[in-house]
């Protein structure tokens, strides 16, 4: 399953593609936009600190939950309804796309894969396609999962890298169409 920074890079590319492309040059504002976006990207493995991991926070329930969340506090920052919807989607799919590549990740652990259809159901989904290498939790500071751990954020920053890069290339493409 993807460390922080791999879900951290699909949460940026994703923000650079969806927001609405400035005109002409990128505002402070975007890059806030899509740090909170990589932020909401990362933040179900938050539920580490709670021995819970891949349970709730990683499922459909807690997608539509974080978007209406999302939408209360937008809507209370921002001036537009149609902005405070626009923001509160993207986190919700930032979110998602978390589950959906923590899915899409080798895990050896018990039981594997996500609980994607909580609360209706306590059933664990993976997808066997291990586009993402397993993190090893177990004993974080020999020198063997530091290796570990390590060589999975190179393959993850690899395979993301471009994806960001080509939604900023996107983006860029737009503002000066």
């Amino acid at each position: 399953m993807p460390t922080p920074i791999g879900h951290a890079l699909a949460g940026a590319a994703l923000a650079l593609v969806a927001l609405p492309p400035p005109r002409p040059s990128v505002s402070t504002s975007t890059w806030t936009a899509v740090a909170l976006v990589a932020g909401m990207a990362a933040a179900p493995d938050l539920d580490l600190l709670f021995q819970a991991h891949r349970t709730a926070t990683h499922s459909l329930g807690s997608i539509v939950l974080i978007t209406i969340l999302a939408r209360v506090v937008t809507g209370k920052v921002t001036a537009s309804s149609g902005d405070a919807w626009r923001l509160a989607a993207l986190c919700g799919l930032a979110w998602g796309s978390h589950v959906l590549l923590d899915w899409m990740g080798a895990d050896t652990s018990s039981p594997r894969g996500v609980q994607v259809l909580w609360p209706f159901s306590d059933r664990w989904f993976i997808s066997e396609w291990d586009v993402f290498r397993r993190v090893e939790r177990r004993h974080p500071f020999e020198p063997a999962t530091m290796t570990a751990n390590l060589l999975t954020v190179a393959q993850e920053i690899v395979l993301m890298l471009p994806v960001v890069a080509g939604a900023w290339w996107i983006r860029r493409r737009a503002a000066y169409a």
